[in-house]
């Protein structure tokens, strides 16, 4: 008998919630049918504003991945693999042995060449752990003769978006010039985080003595260095109060030009002498110890002095609009900003790379919608197609919505998920449209 009771307990709870959901359907339905010019309205809105947030969402190839490895390396030339560890690699790991959230490192120490690499716990901030080692790491006492540690996280947004050679037929100090020029150009653009140069050359003073002369004051080299070091003084002296205001006061007697450095007197056993009597005082270049150049057919069988450029953009900014700015720059700027026989050649262009990947995808998503549409009209209706056909890039804009008041970037990754989610969206507005289809056809 109770178990009858509650059988038919079951059944009429079942009978009202059935109802209930019913009703609910037919108010909610009543609202947009009653309602349908204030719902075209939230459709235009949702299109409009949807366009505007995918216009605005940085587009890059893959969102950006940080690892928890850290990559610490050092050069010591010359040196033993056995001194490299002795000297470097166990000062290192002595160090950071310490760290929190280590889950350990490994070490090679080779000919010249120390390198650790630290692996962290996934989920804290790598930011605040690079500094801490940093920090342990500027406080070794390193051989003087090795290289500073390089200390290096990997991100894949510090891949350089664009790299470009700067190079003529002119003297690397001129192409060096012209380079910086660009780079401050280049980092003004919106977007841009850095711009990286190497190979550049850098302008100093170079003092060659005449030793006869020298012999002839009886002034040693020694001499000249300190008299030269003696006026070449720029710091602060303090304050001063006059008519109730305060200054400060600074000697500024640095050089302003070589020729400065050239009437500088120095003591003799007799009086003094100028430095420009007794040396040639000349800018040079100094190149360090590198050598840049690169080969162009223009320039026949001879090659020409090039200064490298690497672009990198901020964090999660987008990756093709700073590309077109700097390259509308490199269009219009020529003779003003850099010198019309300086070519400056786009070895990479991230950007190229990233339009692909993502033309390649969006094609692909439009060609499953218009097969979609194609299917409904030649098996249902034309008014079935064009309703599924304006459901799908609603879908899109109200994400793209989403995405931008997020900061999820458009790369390939996120599109992949549009394309899986719009494939089970269609199956299943497929599959509502028939069945309206078929419930209409009774009756």
């Amino acid at each position: 008998m109770r178990e009858k009771e509650f059988e038919k307990w079951i059944e009429r709870n079942t009978i009202f919630q059935n109802s209930i959901r019913k009703e609910c359907t037919r108010k909610l339905s009543e609202i947009f049918i009653d309602r349908y010019r204030t719902i075209y309205l939230i459709l235009m809105a949702v299109f409009i504003v949807g366009w505007m947030s995918y216009t605005d969402l940085p587009r890059e190839n893959i969102p950006e991945v940080e690892s928890n490895m850290v990559i610490i390396s050092s050069v010591y030339s010359g040196a033993s693999p056995d001194d490299i560890e002795e000297m470097i690699t166990n000062p290192i790991e002595d160090a950071i042995a310490g760290q929190d959230d280590l889950i350990g490192y490994t070490s090679t120490s080779a000919s010249g060449f120390a390198r650790i690499i630290l692996e962290f716990e996934f989920g804290i901030d790598m930011d605040e752990t690079v500094d801490e080692v940093k920090k342990e790491i500027d406080g070794l006492d390193l051989p003087d003769e090795a290289s500073e540690p390089n200390i290096m996280h990997l991100k894949t947004g510090e891949i350089p978006i664009m790299s470009m050679s700067v190079t003529g037929d002119m003297d690397l100090a001129s192409i060096s010039e012209a380079a910086e020029d660009l780079k401050t150009a280049f980092e003004a653009v919106p977007g841009v985080d850095s711009v990286e140069l190497s190979g550049e050359t850098e302008s100093i003073v170079a003092i060659t003595v005449h030793p006869v002369e020298m012999e002839a004051y009886g002034v040693s080299v020694n001499a000249l260095s300190q008299a030269i070091s003696a006026v070449n003084i720029g710091l602060p002296a303090g304050a001063a109060e006059m008519d109730g205001k305060k200054f400060n006061v600074r000697v500024d007697e640095a050089f302003n030009d070589i020729d400065d450095i050239r009437q500088v007197l120095v003591k003799t056993a007799t009086g003094s002498v100028r430095v420009g009597d007794i040396a040639d005082v000349n800018w040079v270049n100094d190149e360090g110890d590198q050598i840049s150049r690169t080969y162009r057919k223009e320039a026949g069988v001879f090659t020409t002095p090039v200064v490298y450029m690497q672009v990198y953009r901020d964090n999660g900014a987008d990756t093709i609009g700073p590309v077109n700015e700097i390259v509308k720059i490199l269009e219009e700027e020529k003779g003003k900003l850099y010198p019309k026989d300086m070519e400056v050649i786009i070895t990479s262009n991230f950007a190229e790379d990233v339009e692909d990947s993502l033309g390649t995808v969006m094609d692909s998503a439009l060609s499953g919608l218009l097969v979609v549409v194609l299917v409904l009209f030649l098996f249902i209706d034309l008014r079935e197609a064009i309703i599924v056909s304006l459901v799908i890039p609603l879908s899109m804009f109200t994400s793209f919505i989403l995405m931008n008041q997020v900061g999820i970037t458009f790369n390939t990754i996120s599109l992949m998920g549009f394309v899986i989610a719009l494939g089970l969206l269609v199956d299943n507005a497929i599959v509502v449209i028939e069945n309206i289809d078929r419930i209409r056809d009774y009756g």
